[in-house]
């Protein structure tokens, strides 16, 4: 009687418990939210200010965007309440980095996986000074000068490393990276032609191609970009090639499947909206979408690529 009485105990509070979350769930959202992201003025950062205020508009509350360096990003939203209130917005240098730099956070256990938001090329723009106007003019410059060519990136992990590491892997030259802490002086280095070159953000280095101080080669997608459509892809001379950067959008593990659905729903709801993507598209970004699970595939998929690069010594995990 006691064992039975006991397992009606044991449901009960769980039916509750379910009970109260599904009246959260239905009533989110009741306040305002926030979004962290990586430092302002970056590409992760401009696509979130686009993003944001329509999601407010259409959530009914007041979106807070909330700037945070890499360290300290991602576990201020892995140790948040998991209530929808605390949202997580970046690119790969969340799921990327750990792989390089050990990180205080689990990728695919400490977080909810909601939306891609976009997945968008890179463009591979070299200095003036550098004699090449093809990607196969790149790599034949690049192997009769080895270890004298440079790339511009920006954290390890970042999509401009990741594409520069994979393109020096597959083309089998032997180009010197430079990391930036931050974009302004990238870019004054690659237009004085400090640096030769970087598999960069269109939109952030699109007044510099405009005018004719950097020229721009290839894009990193697998198909032509609808951005740079007279651009060819690296993979029309590099088969295979393909290094894109996704921005999706997490919240902290154990968040209530119906909250998740809903941010889902009408996430993917504003992305397909015309005026949002042309928005995204001076950004430099091309509007996704999709399932928490297709999200979380493709970042696996990333993982597993650059997880081979560190395997066959093409990156080097750092101490």
């Amino acid at each position: 009687m006691r064992t039975v009485q006991g397992y009606g105990l044991l449901l009960l509070l769980f039916v509750s418990s379910f009970g109260a979350d599904c009246v959260r769930a239905q009533n989110y959202p009741t306040k305002p939210i926030r979004i962290h992201t990586t430092g302002a003025g970056g590409s992760v950062d401009f696509t979130v200010r686009i993003v944001a205020p329509e999601l407010s508009a259409i959530l009914g509350q007041p979106i807070v965007v909330e700037n945070k360096p890499g360290s300290t990003l991602a576990l201020g939203v892995a140790k948040a309440a998991p209530d929808g209130y605390t949202l997580l917005i970046w690119g790969p240098g969340f799921w990327i980095g750990p792989l390089i730099t050990k990180a205080p956070y689990d990728v695919m256990s400490d977080f909810s996986f909601i939306s891609m938001l976009t997945r968008s090329p890179n463009v591979v723009l070299v200095t003036m000074s550098l004699p090449v106007k093809s990607i196969a003019d790149l790599i034949n410059v690049a192997k009769s000068r080895p270890g004298l060519l440079n790339y511009a990136t920006g954290a390890s992990g970042a999509s401009n490393h990741i594409g520069g590491e994979l393109f020096k892997a597959m083309a089998g030259t032997n180009i010197v990276r430079v990391a930036y802490k931050g974009g302004g002086g990238e870019m004054v280095d690659l237009v004085s032609g400090r640096v030769h070159l970087t598999f960069g953000a269109g939109a952030i280095f699109s007044a510099h191609i405009k005018s004719g101080k950097l020229r721009a080669l290839a894009t990193t997608g697998s198909q032509r970009s609808i951005q740079f459509p007279d651009l060819p892809t690296v993979a029309e001379t590099l088969p295979g090639y393909e290094a894109e950067t996704m921005f999706g959008m997490f919240a902290p593990a154990k968040t209530p499947d119906a909250i998740l659905k809903h941010l889902n729903q009408e996430t993917v709801r504003l992305l397909k909206t015309p005026e949002l993507q042309e928005r995204l598209a001076t950004a430099g970004q091309e509007a996704s979408g999709g399932t928490p699970e297709q999200l979380k595939a493709a970042i696996q998929l990333e993982i597993e690529m650059v997880s081979k690069l560190i395997k066959e010594g093409a990156i080097k995990p750092e101490e």
